[in-house]
């Protein structure tokens, strides 16, 4: 078999289409897709929405573009040559050279530009779980419950303005070219020590690793960009306004 023939396929779901697309984005959110080499050796791999926008936003992350149309589900794919990533490079360095001769008309040389060095090859770096809090600062949230283990610190829920945000509700992260890459759910909540503040933990398992952009959304609120160090780190975010 061709060592250099690569094949992306998705496992899970399935659809009726010919394509092998449901084109769901959040019942069912994610489904795997894996890139093999020639000898049926996995050289990438992650979670993407179950749309080819999405799919294909994942193929060119793991440095490869489609040859062949998707079918069930699987088509061919090929790694992008170093030479056309150094010629796009030199692309944009060509761009940055002249705005900085616009900048600096007084200068009469311009060092030179070292070309850069050839990508490397594409290598797996497996899923993560994104974790952090979510504050609700708010007289709307319901303290009735009670923590049997813990007496100390009272269990509550955001009801009201803030009751999309309540236990259970949908955290909804995003990646490249805002395709969904995981969903995940706010798992409990706890009383502050601020008697208006409710505290709530949440958690989005198997997010792809190196996208260029994330966003994470909490119910309805609009999204926010974050980093995949702070969702790696535990990302915290306050909402309310006391009232």
């Amino acid at each position: 078999m061709d060592s250099e023939a690569f094949i992306a396929s998705l496992g899970e779901l399935g659809a009726p289409g010919p394509d092998g697309f449901s084109r769901r984005t959040s019942s069912r959110p994610t489904r795997q897709i894996t890139i093999t080499d020639g000898e049926g050796q996995t050289v990438y791999s992650a979670r993407t929405a179950d749309t080819p926008e999405a799919a294909d936003g994942h193929v060119k992350v793991g440095g490869f573009r489609r040859v062949t149309d998707w079918s069930n589900g699987v088509c061919s794919v090929e790694r992008i040559p170093a030479t056309e990533k150094r010629r796009k490079k030199l692309i944009i360095a060509a761009s940055c050279i002249g705005a900085v001769i616009a900048v600096a008309a007084g200068c009469s040389t311009l060092a030179s530009v070292k070309q850069p060095a050839p990508s490397p090859t594409a290598t797996y770096v497996p899923p993560f779980t994104a974790s952090g809090s979510l504050t609700i600062e708010s007289l709307s949230i319901n303290r009735d419950l009670h923590n049997v283990f813990d007496k100390s610190n009272d269990n509550c829920n955001p009801t009201g303005g803030y009751k999309d945000l309540a236990i259970d509700s949908e955290v909804e992260i995003t990646g490249n070219g805002g395709s969904l890459v995981g969903t995940g759910r706010v798992k409990n909540g706890k009383q502050s020590a601020t008697p208006k503040n409710c505290v709530l933990t949440w958690e989005v398992a198997e997010v792809p690793a190196g996208e260029y952009i994330y966003t994470i959304q909490f119910g309805h609120r609009p999204p926010v960009e974050v980093s995949e160090d702070e969702l790696r780190a535990g990302y915290e975010a306050t909402i309310g306004s006391g009232k």
